[in-house]
């Protein structure tokens, strides 16, 4: 791939890339309407916000931070369904790629590390309502440091709402990526009291993931 950051930089150019990717995964089985639902969301957002601030001499300072924030949301699901739907379709040729405007594997890839060890992840939920989810890697001494190891560009962040301690991976359900520590979950009210329980592992852009984290339990106060 040319490089990790493969979603445009230009607004304009954000919003017909989305747009081609959403064509993709309108067509294929394999994403849910949920999904399909959600991504087509996040992209009328952003062209509805990015409508609104064409005309500089009628834009407003609200609607230039309403933009904003839809074009960080769309750019988020954007590398989320990539990581989840794209990345590891490894049958799709080339020029599929290009027509849809995801990133074009090199004809020679190079190698990349695939993240062996897992992350440590620590909770902070003293927080009404959220969790402040915070990883880091441990160094050659089996120490704790801040930052990603070589070759992962991110967490994968998983999750079990309620009930007792579970220590099968496979009731988790992906919740998000990150790539900067502390990720910020957010909770309803009705949910005080609940048990959450969260496990992470490092991801990088060739599909490759680490083993699994401890998990974690935190409080929703």
């Amino acid at each position: 791939m040319r490089n990790a950051d493969w979603i445009k930089i230009k607004e304009e150019e954000i919003r017909i890339q989305a747009t081609n990717n959403y064509e993709y995964y309108s067509q294929s089985e394999a994403v849910s309407d949920e999904d399909k639902a959600r991504f087509d969301a996040a992209l009328t957002k952003y062209t509805a916000t990015l409508l609104k601030t064409s005309e500089v001499s009628l834009r407003t300072r609200v609607d230039v931070i309403a933009k904003n924030i839809a074009k960080a949301a769309l750019k988020a699901i954007m590398r989320e369904f990539y990581r989840k739907y794209v990345i590891g379709n490894t049958t799709m040729p080339n020029a599929k790629r290009l027509e849809f405007e995801f990133p074009v594997y090199d004809t020679k890839p190079t190698p990349i590390k695939v993240p062996i060890d897992p992350p440590h992840i620590e909770i902070d939920f003293s927080f009404h309502g959220a969790h402040m989810l915070y990883f880091s890697k441990f160094n050659t001494l089996n120490k704790v440091t801040r930052g990603l190891p070589k070759g992962a560009h991110g967490v994968e962040v998983y999750r079990h709402i309620g009930g007792d301690l579970i220590d099968n991976y496979g009731d988790f359900e992906f919740i998000g990526l990150e790539s900067k520590s502390p990720m910020k979950i957010i909770y309803s009210t009705s949910l005080v009291g609940t048990k959450v329980w969260y496990a992470a592992r490092f991801f990088n852009v060739k599909g490759g993931v680490s083993g699994w984290s401890k998990i974690k339990m935190a409080l929703v106060n």
